[in-house]
């Protein structure tokens, strides 16, 4: 009953509101995910207390029709593996080892529940517009702050350039993508322009795990785009790079 009970005041209640930064798992995640969008809740209410994470939210968080899409999961660490700095520079090159996403895939419930390769191309580039492939560029020490420029082919919206923007302070690192060129469906309708998208990944190394937090984010943009009879819908669209995100980056631990 008690269980029960801190599950229900979850459901009801940011993470944010009381979590510790690190140690306090939320109830009702244990080995699951959590998942919330625009199209269930008002806003988004799984991010934690983390100080990186928080600071962010405060300009990310949309107003009533923006569309978002997040989920909040605990992974476990490999075998061998803990909180330690040697983890965390391990946690931020995977984070930065781009080209290993070609080839990372999702289960396609419109296709028959098929998995289905989401990212053909992916590399870092020097500048946006260039198709010359960049080295993977990890580190040996955590800087604070860093920003890549990256190639991306995927699937669902073609060719397109992303800003990747690091942070961290040794115990939380946060990623934030922003789309650079426009996101087209079918390789020409414009579902969202430049830099209307911004993805977020966010990894918190805690005691019984590591927490998890990918999110989505567009001001001004509706769950659902109609184009000449077609729906595109972005909580399916995310949601599917949320859970192929999630898949890479436990393969790659």
């Amino acid at each position: 009953m008690i269980a029960l009970l801190l599950s229900l005041l979850l459901l009801c209640t940011p993470f944010g509101a009381g979590a510790a930064p690190t140690g306090d798992i939320p109830a009702g995640l244990g080995d699951g995910v959590l998942l919330t969008s625009s199209e269930t809740d008002e806003v988004p209410r799984l991010y934690h207390h983390a100080s990186l994470l928080r600071g962010r939210m405060g300009e990310l968080i949309p107003i009533e029709g923006d569309f978002f899409i997040e989920q909040l999961s605990l992974l476990p660490y490999p075998d061998g593996a803990g909180a330690s700095e040697e983890f965390m520079i391990r946690l931020y090159n995977t984070l930065r080892s781009v080209s290993t996403q070609e080839g990372i895939t999702y289960i396609s419930h419109r296709r028959g529940d098929r998995e289905v390769e989401l990212i053909s191309e992916a590399y870092v580039v020097e500048r946006s517009g260039s198709r010359k492939a960049l080295a993977d560029p990890l580190v040996t020490e955590l800087p604070s702050v860093d920003s890549l420029i990256v190639y991306s082919r995927d699937t669902s919206f073609g060719r397109n350039y992303y800003s990747h923007d690091y942070r961290t302070d040794g115990e939380e690192i946060l990623l934030e993508m922003v789309n650079l060129t426009g996101l087209k469906a079918f390789w020409i309708f414009v579902v969202l322009p430049p830099r209307r998208l911004t993805m977020v990944v966010d990894l918190l190394p805690a005691e019984e795990g590591i927490i998890l937090y990918t999110a989505a984010f567009a001001p001004d943009q509706p769950a659902e785009v109609n184009l000449l009879g077609f729906t595109v819908n972005l909580t399916t669209s995310f949601g599917n790079r949320l859970d192929a995100l999630k898949k890479w980056l436990v393969e790659r631990l």
